[in-house]
């Protein structure tokens, strides 16, 4: 009777492959997989820089705008060989010319204080983070249209700026008047709600006469009359009246 010594081999895992999508500086990094693993034995994944001695490759997932390798290494099992793949991919540069910027507030009311809105910007539909740009206002004091600036930083080039509107506030105008006695010193109006260093023009009617009628000429006549103020529009404020 004879005998012979049989070996069976670990098999080499044939048709494995990994694949990553590239993504877009400042943006979450994409997740590499892999295909063909038989053996499901545990993965590593390492990268490095594409090109660049694979003496390089690293654990650590770039984040700078480059090419890129990854490997993927599927550990050794009972039946199957350690195995590896590799694959290309790219961290892409964000197009500033694509930037799209979004105000928390288009539009403000004159105030004399500064209008700073809120800012969001995307690109292609991605939300840049804050981190990436710093922002500067102009001319967002006054009525009129200020302007926001985004200089971008950090591995971005580039600037990006957008526009809101500051409207002209109306004047909360209000007056009032003493009656008075023939003959004595006519009462002085009163007028609250007109902006500082805005002249107010008071003017008079008979009371229930046409508007047309208003006069700057203080009345003395006994009778009923109508006081009204009013302030012409400037850079900040709009016209108003009060009667």
């Amino acid at each position: 009777r004879s005998s012979a010594k049989v070996t069976i081999s670990k098999a080499s895992l044939q048709g494995l492959s990994v694949s990553i999508s590239s993504w877009m500086f400042t943006t979450e990094p994409s997740t590499p997989s892999v295909t063909g693993n038989l053996s499901q034995g545990d993965v590593t994944y390492e990268y490095k820089v594409k090109d660049a001695e694979d003496n390089t490759y690293s654990t650590t997932v770039p984040t700078a705008v480059g090419s890129y390798a990854v490997r993927a290494t599927v550990a050794e099992t009972k039946n199957y060989l350690s195995a590896t793949a590799t694959a290309d991919f790219e961290i892409t540069p964000v197009d500033v010319t694509n930037a799209v910027i979004t105000l928390s507030q288009t539009s403000y009311t004159y105030d004399g204080t500064e209008k700073e809105p809120e800012v969001t910007v995307t690109v292609n539909n991605i939300v840049i983070p804050a981190a990436y740009y710093a922002v500067t206002y102009t001319n967002n004091v006054n009525a009129g249209m200020a302007t926001v600036t985004l200089t971008f930083k950090d591995g971005i080039t580039g600037s990006s700026s957008t526009t809101f509107k500051i409207e002209k506030a109306t004047p909360a105008l209000s007056v009032s008047i003493s009656n008075w006695v023939y003959g004595t010193t006519p009462s002085q109006p009163i007028v609250t709600g007109a902006p500082i260093n805005t002249a107010v023009s008071i003017t008079y009617k008979e009371g229930g006469a046409e508007d047309n009628t208003y006069s700057s000429t203080v009345p003395t006549a006994v009778g009923s009359y109508t006081v009204r103020a009013t302030v012409v529009a400037s850079a900040n404020y709009n016209s108003a009246m009060a009667t």
